[in-house]
């Protein structure tokens, strides 16, 4: 487990094709597709792709991540998503922090910020817990796993925007 949320299962075995992965009880979906699975607690067999890690993310979780990049101070320039998984209440959490990645004792000069993230009645807040580090950076695409039924419209700032749905994530992205 990576934190309370995030559960690797790498491949251990060169040239393997799969590997055995115990979830803990919940739902969990699949990082690269958002596929769901319904655990009681056991081990499954995953198949495995040369060029992919196997990652789920438990239920009730919003991780921030950003594109792929080659070095680090390209994510200076990178955007960010969210990865929303729903529990079976519709709510979820989670923070990101950033700072600019160079100044070693950031969070005791105040250089950094910290967005705190919630899904409540249907509504994704981002409530800024600290404003200390001076960059645009921008939430260019969402993906929620587990909206129970598709929804008529979705807004941003009381916009309407595009979004794709299926019977397992709500998916949309910003122009950015």
């Amino acid at each position: 487990m990576w934190g309370s949320h995030i559960l690797i299962i790498p491949v251990l075995q060169q040239g393997a094709t799969s590997v055995n992965g115990y979830l803990p009880a919940g739902r969990w979906w699949t990082w690269n597709t958002t596929s769901l699975l319904n655990s009681r607690g056991e081990t499954f067999n995953f198949k495995t792709e040369i060029d992919e890690i196997n990652i789920f993310v438990r239920e009730a979780a919003i991780i921030p991540s950003s594109d792929k990049v080659m070095i680090t101070k390209e994510l200076q320039d990178s955007n960010f998503n969210l990865l929303i998984t729903l529990d079976e209440h519709s709510e979820a959490n989670g923070e990101l922090f950033w700072d600019d990645g160079d100044l070693a004792d950031s969070q005791q000069k105040g250089k950094y910020n910290l967005m705190q993230f919630k899904v409540q009645q249907n509504t994704l807040i981002a409530n800024p817990m600290q404003l200390g580090y001076k960059i645009e950076k921008y939430v260019s695409s969402i993906t929620n796993c587990g909206v129970k039924a598709k929804p008529k419209e979705v807004y941003v700032n009381q916009e309407t925007i595009s979004f794709d749905f299926n019977d397992v994530s709500m998916f949309r992205s910003t122009a950015e």
